[in-house]
């Protein structure tokens, strides 16, 4: 039968317990320590699949190397430069400037406008915010595949609802004509990624104190005063760093128009990231299509340092 003293002694810590604890008060209390353990995972998976592979990259581009054959041909930077003052080059350059800037301008338009909807109090909100958010749980692979179909000079509904509504008298190929694929596959590029600036700025409006638009209604401005004043210089920040990382990754994006036009019609969509993926795979020259990554990656690095320097985002970040 137990008795009190037999609890007791079950709770009391064993020797090997006692020692344990010691150890990771020993390792929690030292902020080094306890930060090299919280970063030694995290940066080993960054050198594995991402710092290695560049480095790769960067090594592969000064060389002549094809998939059909095993030999390293050594060919130095001037590899790099001939790429750059070639004409394929500059114009897929040009055409990404164009998808990559444009599709951030459409998203920040339609991202801060959606939250600046989905953010007021009404019946049925919570639900508006989660219908909101959906198109970016959606595949890239799933929102090319059906913006084909809808888009379609044939069947698509895109096309229907427009000749019903008298906007067009005939129908339109979006994909198949130079002059309007590439906006086309801006505009259902920005359908999927605007969720991302709406997410943020979202978050960033639902931090603003109440009162500060209670102050201002009895101070009889108006909503057009409201936003100007109160909520454009508190989602200044959020918009700067979404603009950022949107322009980053929409200059790189691949998936969204090789589904939809697969760089055409002719070359109309072809950007960067598609003229790499037709020297690599269609004409089997591993070590240009390495040579125009690694000046993709260039680019963009020299782009981050000087948007930086220039908006400072960080600056609005600390003020905000």
């Amino acid at each position: 039968m137990s008795t009190v003293s037999d609890g007791v002694r079950a709770v009391v810590p064993t020797r090997w317990q006692r020692k344990t604890n010691g150890v990771l008060a020993s390792v929690f209390e030292r902020d080094k320590t306890l930060l090299a353990l919280c970063l030694t995972p995290a940066l080993a998976l960054f050198i594995l699949i991402a710092l290695l592979p560049m480095v790769w990259a960067f090594n592969l581009s000064l060389y002549e190397v094809s998939t059909l054959s095993p030999i390293w041909e050594w060919t130095g930077p001037g590899r790099l430069v001939d790429i750059v003052t070639s004409s394929g080059f500059q114009i897929a350059f040009g055409r990404s400037l164009v998808f990559g800037f444009g599709s951030v301008a459409f998203q920040l338009i339609a991202g801060v406008g959606l939250a600046l909807l989905v953010n007021k109090e009404f019946k049925g909100a919570v639900l508006a915010r989660a219908l909101a958010l959906l198109p970016y749980l959606v595949p890239a692979v799933v929102i090319g595949m059906v913006g084909q179909f809808m888009l379609n000079a044939q069947y698509g509904i895109i096309n229907l609802l427009l000749l019903r509504v008298g906007v067009l008298d005939n129908p339109v190929a979006f994909l198949g004509l130079p002059e309007t694929a590439m906006v086309t596959v801006m505009i259902v590029g920005s359908w999927k990624f605007a969720v991302f600036v709406t997410l943020l700025t979202l978050a960033r409006l639902q931090s603003i104190p109440e009162h500060f638009y209670e102050g201002a209604t009895m101070c009889g401005a108006n909503a057009y005063q409201k936003f100007r004043d109160i909520t454009l210089p508190r989602i200044k920040n959020v918009i700067l760093i979404a603009a950022l990382l949107r322009t980053l990754w929409m200059f790189n994006k691949f998936d969204i128009i090789y589904i939809m036009t697969r760089g055409g019609p002719g070359e109309s969509t072809t950007t960067i990231p598609l003229l790499a993926y037709e020297i690599a795979f269609n004409q089997y020259n591993l070590g240009e299509a390495a040579g125009i990554a690694a000046l993709m990656f260039v680019f963009l690095a020299a782009w981050s340092v000087l948007y930086f320097r220039v908006a400072e985002p960080e600056q609005e970040v600390r003020v905000a």
